[in-house]
C-alpha cells in the first residue's frame, strides 16, 4: 500500500544548537516538494520481493554482511529469523535496481527510491523535531531492543501513516554521497557511496534521526539495509482521499508552516530595517563629523 503524501516547503535537518542533534545530520534547511507523491507505507518486504523472484528466476549472488556471525547469508537467510512479513535486506543496490525495474514493467508506473529530501519529507509528516513520533523500546524496532528485522507495520506509524521510518532497516535513496539533492541517473556506478536514511534495528537510537545520513558502497549489502518506493502522482489517483484525521494533521501543519514562513520574513524585514537604521546613523554620524571638522578655528 502506498500513502499520498502531499507537495509544499518540507523540514529538512537540524539546527546547529540543538542538543540532540548528532555529527551525521546535515544542517536545517527548507526544500520544496514541487508535487504530491505516492511512497510505500512499509519498507519493501520478503513476500514482495519473493513474486520478483519468482516470475525472473532471480538469484543473488551478493555475499551478505552480517557482522560476526558465520555462514553463508543473504535475502533468504540474514543471520536471524525472519517470515515474509519482514523487510527484505541482503541485497545490493544493483539487486534493488532490478527489482523496481521489474515492478514498473509489471505494473505500468514508474516506481523507485526516494530522494534524501522526499524520504525526509514523508517521514517528518511535517514536523520538526528529530523524530515524529515517540520512540521507545514498544514503538520501534531500533537500539538493538531486538535481535533482527521485526514485521513490517508493527510498531507506531507517523502523523501520515508511514511505518518504520525510525529503525527496523536503514532505507536506500536514490542519491550518491557527492549529491545532495535531486534524482540520480545513469551516471551512477558501483563507486557510489549510497545515502541511507532511518537507522535499523542495530542503531543507536540517535542514530536513527530523520536528518541523519550514513553511506555505504553500493557493492556491499549487510542485515539491516533495505529499501521503500515511490512514484510519482497523476489523475490515476484522484480516488485516493485523505481522512479526516490525515486532512486534520495537513491542515494543522499548514498553519504551522505558514506561522513559520510569516514570522522568518518579519524576522528578515526587522533585520533589513535595523542594517538600514544603522547605516543612516552611520552616516550622519560621519556627516556630522566632517562638518564639524569643516568649520573654521575660533579666532583668539
Amino acid at each position: 500500500a502506498l500513502v499520498i503524501i502531499p507537495k509544499r516547503v518540507a523540514n529538512l535537518g537540524s539546527g546547529a544548537n540543538d542538543p540532540d542533534r548528532q555529527p551525521g545530520e546535515h544542517p536545517a534547511a527548507g526544500a520544496p516538494v514541487p508535487k504530491p507523491l505516492a511512497i510505500a507505507r512499509l519498507e519493501i518486504q520478503r513476500q514482495e520481493f519473493s513474486r520478483f523472484v519468482e516470475e525472473t528466476s532471480f538469484h543473488s549472488t551478493t555475499a551478505c554482511d552480517v557482522g560476526k556471525r558465520r555462514g553463508v547469508f543473504n535475502w533468504q537467510n540474514p543471520g536471524f529469523e525472519q517470515d515474509e512479513r519482514h523487510p527484505v535486506v541482503c541485497l545490493s543496490q544493483t539487486e534493488v535496481r532490478q527489482y523496481l525495474g521489474w515492478l514498473s514493467n509489471k505494473s505500468g508506473r514508474i516506481y523507485r527510491l526516494p530522494t534524501e529530501i522526499e524520504w525526509e519529507h514523508a517521514a517528518r509528516a511535517g514536523t520538526a523535531t528529530p523524530f515524529s513520533m515517540p520512540v521507545s523500546r514498544t514503538t520501534a524496532n531500533v537500539g538493538r531492543w531486538h535481535d533482527g528485522t521485526a514485521v513490517g507495520g508493527l510498531f507506531a506509524t507517523n502523523p501520515w501513516g508511514l511505518s518504520d521510518v525510525v529503525g527496523n532497516v536503514w532505507e536506500m535513496t536514490s542519491q550518491c554521497a557527492n549529491e545532495r539533492t535531486g534524482i540520480t541517473d545513469a551516471k551512477e556506478t558501483t563507486e557510489c557511496r549510497r545515502l541511507l536514511k532511518g537507522g535499523a534495528w542495530s542503531s543507536p537510537v540517535a542514530a536513527a534521526h530523520h536528518a541523519v545520513r550514513r553511506f555505504v558502497k553500493d557493492g556491499i549489502a549487510t542485515n539491516d539495509i533495505g529499501f521503500r518506493v515511490v512514484r510519482e502522482v497523476d489523475e490515476r489517483d484522484s480516488d485516493k482521499i485523505l481522512t479526516a484525521a490525515q486532512k486534520k494533521v495537513l491542515a494543522q501543519a499548514d498553519k504551522d508552516a505558514a506561522a513559520i514562513e510569516a514570522k522568518a520574513r518579519q524576522d528578515a524585514e526587522a533585520a533589513r530595517l535595523k542594517i538600514l537604521a544603522d547605516e543612516e546613523a552611520e552616516a550622519a554620524k560621519k556627516a556630522a563629523a566632517a562638518q564639524e571638522k569643516d568649520k573654521p578655528a575660533p579666532k583668539n
